[in-house]
């Protein structure tokens, strides 16, 4: 039975695969477990992760809702505050435009008074200078003394 001879040599190596091939199997199996265990704790600290960020998500839409709110009074407010102000600074700008305008005709004003007393005063020394000069006969140069 030359046959069989071919069959008892394979029959060793087959069960011996098979057992390989089982061992295998094991290893993948408890691999897979394991990833999933751990695939399943961090689909649950996933899942913690999202609600804390969906809970904080309303309490950041709270707080920006409260600012809004308060934002919109306090500019109601400042809108307010800011019209009179702007009104008030208005009637200063033009305060300070008549008072520059008035400060310049004054200027101009003591100028002119200061030029009609000096050319008064240089007409009076030109005159006394002359009044002198006849006084003493020194007004005609060419004429004999």
């Amino acid at each position: 039975m030359p046959g069989t001879n071919k069959m008892d040599d394979l029959l060793p190596q087959i069960l011996d695969s098979i057992e390989v091939l089982n061992n295998l199997t094991t290893r993948l199996d408890e691999r897979g477990k394991i990833t999933a265990e751990h695939l399943n704790k961090l689909n649950k600290e996933l899942d913690a992760i999202c609600e804390m960020a969906n809970e904080n998500k309303e309490k950041i839409a709270l707080i920006a809702n409260e600012c809004v709110i308060k934002a919109d009074k306090n500019e109601e407010s400042i809108m307010v505050l800011g019209k009179d102000e702007i009104d008030q600074r208005k009637e200063q700008i033009d305060l300070e435009k008549r008072v520059a305008k008035l400060e310049a005709m004054t200027s101009q004003s003591e100028g002119r008074w200061q030029k009609i007393t000096n050319f008064a005063i240089q007409l009076i020394y030109a005159l006394v200078t002359c009044y002198i000069l006849w006084k003493f006969g020194l007004g005609n140069v060419n004429s004999p003394p």
